[in-house]
């Protein structure tokens, strides 16, 4: 049924505060540890508030007396990102399932990374068994993360001082074969002891990936640029799916400064009358901009065709493309089509003034001068064409 804004506000309280409440909760305390469809039934009901048709009520309800500050679809955003944090935490405690859900408007993907390697990992993974059955609406829009992305920077340590260890030369065998004492025995054992104990756990990593299908629309429109030698479109709007990206690895999040940056691909949701695009961030906490805004800080266009745009970012967190929805590309194509008509005309009317300086050359035999002014004006009318 059709929506009101008294009835998103009811909506967007109750799913805040259920979110709310679940993102306090841990291990077997968590609802979806008891009942199966409690995600699913969670990312319907936001998927219903942030779908095309609210955008409009949203943006009105933002600017009328009666809306409660704090509230809307960018809290609602954060929440959602904050409970798919908390289940990632409680995964291995609970014995989750990694989710891949898919709703008319957001796909919600929690990928549990077994093996990891020094080879870039394209996520969600479309063609796994887990999205089996399930209806994609966008199937382009993803995300390549690096190898830095997917294991925290206390692991990444570790990681490098267990490669330290191994390469170390081990002590070479003497050649005659001399009793050994119980205090040698002691201290290779202390040895090996102390590199197992040093040795890290194999890392226990989570790729947290909500995909947006239409928050663009509804999110503030507010724009910041931060950085030099950026300008904000004359008549900026979201054109993509926004795509939130987290990585749970060992216990710890992966945050800040990225050493190498990750990559993410949109597929552009209009083609026409849409130019100069800037990959953006949202910032929850903006000193900028009350309630956040976009920013267009670490990301920068990699490439772009008339469908698809690769962003490259040096962080983690929830990104977009920003357009200009100015009718350039229109204007070209009329004049695209206006040199078309032009030249037709032009090679016809040159084919009629040629083909009337041939016949009235032909017609000598008439004494008048009626023709040779006739013919003259074709011939100089032909020659400036």
């Amino acid at each position: 049924g059709r929506l009101y804004g008294n009835d998103l506000q009811i909506a967007e309280r109750l799913l805040s505060r259920l979110l709310t409440f679940e993102t306090q909760q841990s291990g077997f305390g968590l609802t979806a540890t008891q009942d199966a469809h409690f995600n699913e039934n969670i990312l319907r009901g936001c998927s219903v508030l942030m779908g095309p048709g609210t955008s409009g009520l949203w943006r009105a309800l933002a600017q009328s007396q009666n809306h409660i500050l704090g509230g809307g679809p960018a809290e609602l955003t954060e929440l959602l990102e904050q409970y798919s944090k908390n289940l990632a935490q409680n995964m291995k405690l609970t014995y989750l399932n990694p989710v891949a859900l898919v709703s008319p408007n957001i796909v919600m993907n929690l990928d549990r990374v077994e093996n990891l390697t020094y080879v870039r990992q394209r996520f969600p993974r479309y063609h796994a068994t887990m999205f089996r059955g399930q209806t994609l609406w966008d199937p382009y829009t993803h995300v390549t993360l690096p190898p830095a992305a997917l294991i925290a920077r206390q692991q990444q340590h570790n990681w490098k001082e267990k490669e330290r260890i191994e390469k170390e030369p081990s002590a070479p065998h003497s050649a005659a074969s001399a009793p050994i004492s119980a205090s040698t025995n002691h201290t290779k054992e202390y040895t090996a002891a102390r590199r197992s104990a040093s040795l890290p756990e194999t890392p226990f990593t989570i790729v947290i990936l909500l995909i947006y299908r239409s928050l663009g629309a509804a999110l503030p429109p507010k724009y910041h640029a931060d950085r030099r030698g950026v300008r904000l479109p004359r008549h900026p709007v979201m054109n993509s799916p926004v795509v939130t990206v987290a990585v749970y690895s060992n216990q710890t999040f992966v945050d800040g400064h990225l050493d190498q940056p990750i990559q993410l691909e949109f597929k552009l949701l209009e083609t026409a009358n849409r130019s100069k695009p800037l990959c953006v961030q949202w910032n929850h906490s903006s000193p900028h901009e009350m309630g956040g805004c976009w920013t267009v800080r670490d990301c920068i266009v990699v490439y772009r065709n008339t469908s698809h745009v690769r962003c490259q970012c040096q962080r983690l967190g929830t990104f977009g493309v920003l357009m200009d929805s100015s009718q350039r590309e229109q204007l070209e194509g009329d004049l695209e089509t206006l040199a078309l008509v032009t030249y037709s005309s032009l090679c016809v009317s040159m084919l009629a003034l040629l083909l009337t300086v041939l016949v009235l050359s032909c017609l000598r035999g008439l004494k008048s001068n009626t023709r040779s002014i006739h013919s003259n004006t074709a011939a100089a009318m032909f020659l400036s064409e």
